[in-house]
């Protein structure tokens, strides 16, 4: 390999070197200690694409071990590689970003040496590219799993630059996987309100008083059916009719929305899938646009869009499978919507509750927009600042 590809696309500008071959084995080595589980070294869990983490009910297998608290298992330290031999390309490789701990002798552990960081190593070693080179090595069959054997991993090829320059590469990318576990977590956090919301800021059809509401509120709530709220149509058209430059969004029975050269409906209106495993799937319609010959469009909607959005969102789905008109592929008719029951308050109440869960819906867009961007950045990243 020439020297002109040892260096990679992106990297920091103080840094122009040329980066160098090694084998694993030159920046990784064998951590040796085994111990009891105790206080300082807790026994954990080694799990696909998480890593060192407590062990739950799911992993802990001590109750079928024969005087456990006496069996040896083997030492890990922050920053330390692990990776299973047999299911490497299942995700079970990375770094322990815990601390002291106790894991099952069944893996392999490493520690770095003076020629590497781990958070360059840990990034270096689980890119896709380098999975893909490691598992060429797989020999034999271990209870129906391919097996990496150590003296192979250690014999990869690995092209690596100097210590600095690993330092602020496993720097960045460190910090770009703290926000985009930020990120996740805050998304999480805000889907969660809004399914508690939705759960609890409509009756159902036992009471007429939601269990959550805007305190200026105290009326008794109704029920609807849907069809005396909403006038339903359906489309006309072909999914093979989309057109991939079209002007105009076309709604199908799935959940992408593609694009069309005409148009049938105009205006506000919620799309709902009428057949197949997506039956009761919802999409906000506004503008121009048309849909499929299975894809039922609700217009003319007398009361806030939003608020019957949202109550459909958590609820027709269900509704839909208790409905459905076959036995085989799931599918529903203009009656079926029509008679969809509603709880219904008093247009104010409806605004503010329409108001909240677009205002949640943005949020939750805007983060989903955010996480995806850093991913991005990431894989580019990943990409481009390795050789």
């Amino acid at each position: 390999m020439s020297e002109k590809l040892l260096v990679p696309k992106i990297r920091f500008k103080e840094f122009t070197n040329a980066w160098e071959q090694w084998k694993v084995g030159d920046l990784l080595t064998e951590r040796l200690e085994f111990s009891k589980q105790t206080i300082d070294f807790p026994l954990m869990a080694f799990i696909a694409n998480e890593g060192i983490t407590p062990k739950g009910k799911r992993y802990d297998r001590s109750s079928l071990v024969k005087d456990a608290e006496n069996k040896i298992y083997k030492v890990t330290k922050y920053g330390d590689f692990i990776y299973s031999s047999n299911n490497l390309d299942r995700g079970s490789i990375g770094s322990n970003k815990y601390g002291n701990a106790c894991i099952s002798p069944v893996y392999s552990v490493f520690r770095t040496t003076n020629l590497s960081n781990s958070q360059f190593i840990e990034k270096a070693l689980c890119r896709n590219e380098l999975i893909d080179k490691i598992l060429r090595y797989r020999q034999g069959v271990v209870y129906g799993q391919l097996k990496i054997h150590e003296s192979a991993f250690l014999n990869i090829n690995l092209s690596s630059p100097t210590l600095p320059e690993q330092n602020k590469i496993g720097r960045l990318l460190a910090n770009l996987d703290s926000l985009i576990t930020l990120h996740q977590r805050k998304l999480s956090i805000l889907k969660n309100l809004k399914n508690r919301l939705l759960d609890r800021m409509f009756c159902d059809e036992k009471s007429q008083f939601p269990s959550i509401r805007f305190k200026e509120f105290t009326n008794a709530w109704e029920q609807e059916k849907l069809g005396n709220l909403v006038d339903i149509f359906s489309g006309k058209l072909d999914t093979k009719d989309a057109k991939p430059n079209g002007t105009y969004n076309f709604y199908t029975c799935g959940y992408e929305i593609y694009k069309i050269d005409s148009y049938a409906f105009e205006g506000e209106g919620i799309t709902i899938s009428g057949s197949g495993s997506t039956v009761g799937n919802l999409h906000l319609a506004d503008g121009k646009y048309n849909a499929n010959q299975r894809t039922y469009v609700i217009q003319n909607i007398k009361i806030p869009r939003y608020y019957i959005y949202s109550y459909m969102t958590n609820n027709f789905i269900s509704y839909c499978e208790r409905s459905s008109k076959s036995s085989g592929i799931p599918n529903i008719d203009t009656n079926t919507i029509f008679n969809f029951v509603l709880p219904i308050t008093n247009v104010e109440e409806q605004s503010k509750i329409s108001s909240l869960f677009s205002h949640l819906d943005s949020l939750i867009a805007l983060h989903q927009r955010k996480l995806n961007s850093l991913k991005n950045i990431k894989n580019t990243l990943l990409e481009k600042m390795f050789v």
